[in-house]
């Protein structure tokens, strides 16, 4: 299994079942009276495609509900929550990514005794990609910030998206404006440096950061609908738009 440090805080694993008929098992040591939060996910490709996974959550102290399938391997004398997958009617917005998916199971209750709990994913037939939300408290590191274009990127990969699609805004911005600087620097006889093409280079990566996130929030809304939550989407897509014109200035 693998291990979930600090599952009472929110994580968000994103992973696939490459093969029909088994499960991916995750560990979290928790104690009583902790709150045990999942949330199931999938993209919205894999869920209109069929892929809908279900889960079971097994721990001392736990009642059993539901049948969970033979294959899943469970600790002896462990109770389980066996919770079936069902695709909901409409996809869920999440503004910070910003994307679209289907929630298909979800798990809340507190912890009934100190130990170790386990998690299985599984799905009978076709594989697909799904992702878990683990834990409710907010809590980020400064790298955990600093990685936050990475963890997109790796995200709208887990979608489905092509990776050129995906930093298009980047590059292009970055390409465009930088060669515009050049070309109108040297008409108008501006000294070009390293020192300046580097800090222009720096605006023109934060302004494409903030139309990638334009050009998510489009992409996701146009399968989810509109969403209150896209004004907070549309909030910090504007702060690296406003870092790259203080840069580039």
């Amino acid at each position: 299994a693998v291990v979930v440090e600090e599952p009472t805080k929110s994580w968000a694993i994103y992973s696939q079942l490459n093969e029909s008929g088994t499960a991916a098992y995750y560990q979290m040591f928790l104690r009583e009276g902790d709150r045990i939060y999942v949330s199931l996910i999938v993209p919205k490709d894999d869920g209109d495609g069929g892929f809908i996974p279900s889960m079971t959550l097994s721990g001392p102290g736990l009642e059993t509900q539901g049948a969970p399938p033979a294959f899943l391997n469970l600790t002896e004398g462990y109770g389980g929550i066996t919770i079936n997958g069902e695709k909901p009617p409409a996809l869920t917005y999440e503004a910070f990514t910003p994307s679209a998916f289907y929630e298909v199971a979800n798990v809340s209750l507190d912890a009934p005794s100190d130990g170790t709990y386990y998690l299985a994913v599984y799905h009978p037939d076709p594989p697909g990609s799904y992702g878990l939300a683990i834990g409710t408290r907010e809590s980020f590191t400064l790298e955990e910030w600093l990685l936050v274009p990475i963890s997109q990127l790796r995200i709208h990969q887990w979608e489905g998206q092509d990776t050129l699609v995906i930093l298009a805004p980047l590059i292009i911005t970055a390409s465009v404006g930088v060669s515009y600087l050049v070309l109108r620097g040297r008409r108008e006889g501006w000294p070009i440096s390293p020192f300046m093409l580097v800090g222009a280079l720096a605006g023109f990566l934060f302004i494409g950061t903030g139309l990638g996130q334009v050009m998510q929030m489009i992409i996701a809304l146009s399968s989810a609908g509109v969403h209150a939550e896209a004004l907070l989407t549309a909030f910090f897509a504007a702060i690296p738009l406003i870092l790259g014109l203080f840069a580039i200035r």
